[in-house]
């Protein structure tokens, strides 16, 4: 998905269309109308998860796009943040089928929408012509819109309960609730308060524990049938992305409901870290396999330079046998590889020029009798330091410019601009508890 240079960052919403069977892809793009600062939400779409075309901005802030002229909405004329999409019955063509209703926060201030308290809302947005817009380019705002006053951010997608209603969670904790999928299309939701089991962090998600990992489809029913599994994942997002298992109590109508840890699998309810480095803000949803089944995946927020972008779709699975959830690239991603280059035992791969900083490695091995050290060192080797020889790997350089590290904050010094970064360096290499530096 390349946008051609406008900032971007989380996904927002991604969801397939039943209706027209086509792959949407929403995300903050680095855009605003006046008088607002953005982001708003960019858009994708493809039909195979390969080849992809952008399309205009579908969520602007401050006003409705599908309208002529511009319907304007100054209840989310800041910025159009990090939210979700689901699958209601009766949001299709007509009120008729299943459709998507994406559900965002909008940021709003006193002056221009005076119920404005938290300075953030909830509002929904629905195709404006969803029979006759294949592509779902033009999203409207319906005019029972903001659907929540002075929330939080980071609504999640929705979940369904046993007894049918809808129940959403925010950044802060808080659990909303609609009692049907047409109270959902009438935006009808009521402020359950403060759930204390699901944390507060941001671009939550709560969804159905995912089908068995291939291969070990028989001890994950065993376990099932038997001593029982999580029935839930809650994912969020705080210095990296997490994701714990446990299982969810509805409880009733108008309640919060419980999501505590599983006897026999206590374990997973502590948080794990889905990936590590530039990988942050995922969104998930579920899609249709090649097969016509159903899977879950999940995209992140790659943060790399020089504007990030989006990460490859990866397919989530439970391996009960390995006690832990699984990632791997979808399917359809096969098409964009090459021809594989193997070699057995040790020693070296001859690799295209450039093929390093695309390359998938995939490692057969067996077990070591004895404790081992088993590594693949990609690209090419790092200039000698002197003296000594060269050592294997990639240069790794101390200069992330702008980055927000991970960790607590050692020294901080105010220099003039002439200081410059290698100045930063230099501080860095004088102190030994100094693992890593920004210059801002």
């Amino acid at each position: 998905m390349d946008q051609h240079g406008c900032g971007e960052n989380d996904p927002n919403g991604p969801v397939f269309d039943p209706v027209h069977g086509v792959i949407h892809h929403f995300y903050q793009i680095h855009l605003a109308a006046p008088p607002g600062h953005g982001p708003d939400y960019g858009h994708f779409v493809s039909k195979d998860f390969v080849n992809w075309a952008p399309l205009p901005t579908a969520i602007w802030n401050g006003y409705d796009s599908s309208t002529t002229p511009l319907t304007v909405t100054k209840y989310d004329n800041e910025a159009i943040f990090t939210g979700s999409a689901q699958i209601f019955d009766g949001a299709g063509p007509g009120g008729k089928g299943p459709g998507i209703v994406n559900i965002y926060p909008g940021l709003c201030n006193k002056q221009d929408w005076p119920q404005c308290g938290t300075g953030t809302l909830l509002a929904q947005a629905v195709p404006a012509d969803y029979a006759g817009d294949e592509l779902l380019v033009n999203w409207t705002k319906p005019s029972y819109n903001p659907i929540m006053e002075n929330t939080q951010r980071d609504p999640s997608s929705p979940w369904k309960t046993p007894f049918g209603t809808w129940r959403l969670r925010t950044f802060n904790q808080h659990v909303y609730e609609a009692e049907s999928d047409a109270a959902v299309l009438k935006g009808q939701w009521k402020d359950l308060g403060v759930n204390k089991d699901f944390r507060g962090c941001e671009c939550p998600s709560f969804y159905p524990l995912p089908e068995p990992t291939p291969g070990f489809e028989a001890e994950y029913e065993a376990l099932r049938t038997g001593a029982g599994l999580p029935t839930n994942v809650h994912k969020t997002s705080c210095g990296g992305d997490w994701w714990q298992l446990g299982t969810y109590n509805a409880g009733s109508k108008g309640t919060l409901g419980s999501f505590t840890a599983t006897p026999g699998w206590e374990d997973l309810f502590a948080q794990r870290k889905i990936d590590q480095g530039h990988f942050y803000a995922s969104k998930d949803n579920l899609y249709p396999t090649k097969s016509g089944g159903k899977r879950r995946i999940n995209w992140g927020w790659a943060t790399v330079p020089p504007q990030s972008t989006q990460t490859l779709p990866r397919h989530i699975t439970f391996n009960a046998a390995a006690r832990c959830l699984q990632q791997y690239p979808i399917e359809e991603l096969q098409a964009l590889r090459g021809t594989a280059v193997t070699a057995s035992a040790a020693g070296k791969v001859a690799l295209p020029a450039g093929a390093a900083k695309n390359s998938e490695i995939i490692a057969t091995f067996t077990l070591p009798k004895t404790a081992a050290t088993l590594s693949v060192t990609v690209g090419a080797a790092a200039p000698p330091p002197a003296p000594g020889p060269a050592p294997p790997g990639i240069a790794v350089g101390m200069m992330m410019n702008a980055t927000d590290l991970p960790g607590d904050d050692g020294p901080i010094s105010h220099h003039p601009g002439s200081f410059g970064a290698a100045g930063c360096k230099a501080l860095c290499a004088s102190n030994a508890d100094c693992k890593a530096w920004t210059w801002v």
